[in-house]
């Protein structure tokens, strides 16, 4: 049974590795406006930008149109909604989606970090990785610089946490099913099968 005292310092932890991770998310967003500065500067310029306005169009018109394969023949309904609720806050203003997708590159960044650290629990080694990816090292920055990259962007969000959760669950639950992290797990994974059928190959992780 532990005492009073280890409970407070277990708190206390607990609390001071909240602050430092939340200091480590602003830093990669600082990282992430500052790094991707100049995309500010781009209009909607790719083929797919303006294929994801028209479709946004679409929906606004008619509302099962999310469900519509017509963009590269793909299902994926939660991209297709994130975009439509994008182009209601945004309309054609190209600098607010690209700082949108500066945003969530960093969250990447930081699930990065956060599945590192889950697996190998060695923070210098997760912050490196994290960083890494901020600077978009190998080909992770080619999303934050067109308008539809957000649905690449949503994908690599959603298999991050479907794979911190399902490693949570390997480490703390021993693999149990109908935990907490096992439904978390399977939640994301879902919203993952809704945005890329590429998430089937996660269950080869599984």
């Amino acid at each position: 049974m532990p005492t009073p005292e280890a409970t407070g310092q277990t708190a206390r932890r607990r609390a001071s590795t909240r602050v430092r991770e939340f200091g480590f998310f602003l830093l990669l967003n600082l990282i992430g406006f500052s790094f991707f500065a100049l995309v500010l500067d781009n209009s909607f310029w790719h083929g797919d930008d303006y294929e994801y306005l028209t479709h946004a169009l679409r929906i606004g018109e008619h509302w099962h149109e999310v469900f519509s394969t017509r963009l590269h023949q793909t299902f994926q309904p939660l991209p297709n909604l994130i975009f439509f609720l994008e182009f209601q806050a945004f309309e054609i203003d190209a600098r607010a989606y690209y700082l949108f997708n500066i945003f969530v590159h960093s969250i990447n960044a930081f699930l990065v970090y956060l599945l590192v650290r889950t697996m190998l629990k060695d923070r210098v080694i997760a912050v490196l990785s994290g960083l890494l990816f901020e600077f978009a090292v190998g080909n992770y920055g080619k999303s934050v610089m067109t308008v539809s990259g957000i649905s690449d962007l949503v994908i690599t969000t959603l298999t991050l946490t479907t794979m911190i959760y399902y490693i949570k669950n390997e480490l703390e639950e021993g693999g149990a099913l109908w935990k907490k992290n096992f439904i978390l797990c399977l939640f994301f994974f879902t919203l993952s099968l809704l945005s890329k059928t590429t998430s089937f190959s996660l269950l080869g992780l599984m």
